[in-house]
Formats: C-alpha cells, sequence, structure tokens
C-alpha cells in the first residue's frame, strides 16, 4: 500500500505516524498513540484493527515493541517523558 507515507509505511514495526499525525490524520485527537510503534497484520490477528487510511488493510500495536525515544520525544503527548533527570 502506498499512501504517500512512504513505501515500508506499516510493513515493518516502527512509530510511522510520529512525525505526520497532525497530516494523516486531521480528523482525530493527537496524543501518545501517535508515536506508538505499530504494523499491518492480517485481518485473523487478534488484535487487529481497522485501517483508517488504507481500505482492507488492518494494524496492531500489540504485534510490536515500542521505540521508547520516539515515545519519550513524542510531539503530540508528554505522557511518556521523564519526569526527573538522569
Amino acid at each position: 500500500e502506498d499512501d504517500g507515507a512512504g513505501e515500508d509505511y506499516g510493513r515493518v514495526c516502527s512509530p510511522h505516524d510520529a512525525q505526520r499525525c497532525d497530516e494523516l490524520y486531521p480528523q482525530l485527537e493527537k496524543g501518545i498513540w501517535c508515536c506508538t510503534s505499530w504494523c499491518y497484520v492480517a485481518e485473523l490477528c487478534p488484535t487487529a484493527q481497522a485501517s483508517f487510511l488504507a481500505e482492507g488493510y488492518f494494524w496492531s500495536a500489540l504485534a510490536c515493541e515500542d521505540d521508547g525515544e520516539a515515545l519519550a520525544n513524542c510531539p503530540y503527548s508528554d505522557d511518556c517523558k521523564c519526569l526527573g533527570s538522569n
């Protein structure tokens, strides 16, 4: 699926929407979900969710490990930023 987000969009686990959430999902409220890692999966996957961007495609965040750096630096949420200094 080429939705203009790049040929690897959804093909591998990655925080695909971390820098383009506003552009890709203008109708949705933004949050930490924009920066979670996910990939496209088969519809039969127990955690599959229908894609907003690609009809007939399904995605899952639970199929992927999250990228801690992407979550900590998420421009849409401070939920995963460290509270103190290391």
